[in-house]
């Protein structure tokens, strides 16, 4: 091998594996690392079509946008004994202190105009928005809780994912079921960039795992 072409496969190298890191990101463990995402409630995921409705509807029904971002728009004209109502479903995630609560939809239902139902409930909390754990730590947790995760029979190799950029997001988790005390904590939504799984919620006072899940539904027992 030539110097030149040692220099250009060197340079090579150095780019690939700086290719995944940002200045808003810590470095763990060869190439892979971790990045943290942030997406403001002003973010609707909906058309500027749909977004025109939908902040209308909001307006017509005294129903203020504020911390609430926009995720889903549903409408349709459904016609009963002959008569034909419109019909207009929006669901949008709640915000507080710029952080978004991750269980914390709200779906509001308009017929003909005028709010039919609200389902969901409205959050707040006093839980601050300035997080505990490094994304260094978090990026640590998800590995060791794959790995656990991984023993008890999962498709996926933890291994296969080492070396990949993870993308977490910071905001708050609501515990709600039956038997179960109402408690929200802030909590980290970490996934590998750019996939939809393995996903994990984890708590961010103490590092303990919330949720994870591989993505992958077994018609059988783990």
């Amino acid at each position: 091998m030539t110097l030149m072409k040692l220099r250009y496969y060197l340079l090579s190298v150095i780019l690939g594996f700086s290719a995944c890191s940002k200045s808003t990101s810590d470095e763990v463990g060869g190439s892979g690392c971790i990045e943290q995402v942030a997406v403001a409630p002003t973010e609707h995921e909906i058309s500027a079509a749909n977004y025109t409705k939908a902040t209308s509807l909001f307006q017509q029904n005294n129903i203020s946008l504020t911390n609430l971002r926009i995720t889903r728009f549903l409408e349709d004209d459904i016609v009963l004994n002959g008569v034909t109502n419109h019909h207009v479903n929006v669901s949008v995630t709640q915000y507080q202190n710029t952080l978004p609560f991750f269980t914390g939809t709200i779906i509001y239902a308009f017929k003909n105009g005028r709010l039919n139902f609200t389902g969901g409930e409205k959050l707040t909390t006093d839980i601050s928005a300035t997080p505990t754990l490094s994304l260094a730590a978090v990026r640590s947790l998800y590995f060791d809780e794959f790995r656990k995760y991984s023993q008890q029979g999962s498709y996926l190799k933890v291994e296969d994912f080492l070396n990949k950029c993870l993308t977490a997001e910071l905001g708050y988790y609501n515990y709600r079921g039956v038997g179960m005390p109402n408690k929200t904590v802030r909590a980290w939504h970490i996934l590998p960039k750019g996939k939809s799984y393995p996903e994990a919620y984890i708590a961010d006072s103490d590092g303990s795992t919330i949720y994870f899940f591989d993505g992958v539904v077994s018609a059988g027992p783990k």
